[in-house]
C-alpha cells in the first residue's frame, strides 16, 4: 500500500469519525430522550411563528413579528406576549400521564366520542418549521386536573394535565395586550400634556426634567417621573366598538 492510498484511507476514517461525533452531539442524552418521550408534544419554540386556536365558532390567529406577538384574527392588535410565551412554556413542559393506543381506540371506535376527542370544539395549531400536528382537546378525565388530548393525524389519545387547555380556552379579547403603550419610563425624554387649560411641554435633559412650555422652568423630577410611570404602566380595561373597527380596518 503506497503513501497516497494510506493518506486517503486516513482521511476517510477521520471523516467517518467526525460525522459520528457530530451525530452523537445532535442526539439527546438518555435523560433528555426519556423526558422527550414523556412529553405530549416536542417542538422548538424559536421556530414557532404563529398560533391558531379554534374555540367553538371563534378562530383566533396570532403571529410573531420581530420577537413580538400580534393578534391577526378576529381582530388586529398587539397580543399579550407574556401570555403567549407562558403558553409555549406550558406546552414544552406538558407531560403524558397515560396513553391509550391507536390499536385500543380502533377496537372500540366509540372511545373517541367517550374521550371527547372525535370532533372537539377546542383545537390548537402551531405554525412554523418542524411544527407538530394540530392538538385536539377532549373531555376532562375522572382524575382531577387531567383531560384527554390527541393529535389531528392520530387516534392515539393521551391523558394529560389541563394547564394548556386553561391557557387557550379564552376569548380573543383575553389575548390582547392590555398595556396602553409599549414604552418604558426610561425611554421617555419628551412629554406634551394637552388639557382644557392649555398645553404643557416637558423635556428631559440628562437626569432632570424641564418645563419648556408655556414657560421655561425647572420641573419636579419625582412628580414627572411618577406621572410617566402611571402612563407607561396603565392597562386598558375595555376596548370600544369603534376601537375594534379601527384595528380591523373597517
Amino acid at each position: 500500500m503506497n503513501w497516497r492510498t494510506t493518506l486517503i484511507l486516513a482521511m476517510i476514517a477521520l471523516g467517518v469519525l467526525a460525522y459520528l461525533r457530530f451525530f452523537e452531539m445532535k442526539q439527546p442524552s438518555t435523560g433528555e430522550a426519556k423526558r422527550q418521550a414523556q412529553n405530549v408534544v416536542n417542538f422548538d419554540r424559536n421556530k414557532i411563528s404563529g398560533i391558531v386556536i379554534q374555540n367553538g365558532d371563534e378562530k383566533i390567529e396570532m403571529q410573531r413579528r420581530d420577537n413580538r406577538w400580534r393578534l391577526e384574527a378576529p381582530i388586529k392588535d398587539q397580543a399579550d406576549s407574556s401570555l403567549i410565551e407562558s403558553l409555549l412554556s406550558d406546552l414544552e413542559n406538558w407531560q403524558k400521564d397515560d396513553t391509550i393506543s391507536a390499536k385500543e381506540i380502533e377496537t372500540d371506535q366509540g372511545k373517541l366520542n367517550e374521550y371527547g376527542v372525535n370532533r372537539p370544539k377546542l383545537r390548537l395549531k402551531l405554525i412554523g418549521q418542524d411544527r407538530p400536528p394540530a392538538i385536539l382537546f377532549g373531555k376532562d378525565a375522572a382524575l382531577e386536573g387531567k383531560m384527554y388530548v390527541r393529535f389531528e393525524n392520530s387516534k392515539e389519545t393521551f391523558l394529560a394535565g389541563q394547564s394548556v387547555k386553561k391557557d387557550i380556552d379564552k376569548k380573543s379579547e383575553e389575548f390582547r395586550d392590555r398595556k396602553l403603550t409599549g414604552l418604558i419610563t426610561a425611554q421617555v425624554t419628551r412629554v406634551t400634556l394637552k388639557t382644557p387649560a392649555g398645553e404643557m411641554e416637558l423635556q428631559k435633559t440628562g437626569d432632570h426634567w424641564d418645563i419648556v412650555k408655556p414657560l421655561r422652568a425647572r420641573g419636579d423630577d419625582q412628580k414627572i417621573a411618577d406621572l410617566i410611570a402611571q402612563i407607561t404602566t396603565a392597562r386598558i380595561q375595555r376596548a370600544t366598538r369603534r376601537a375594534h373597527a379601527i384595528y380591523s380596518g373597517r
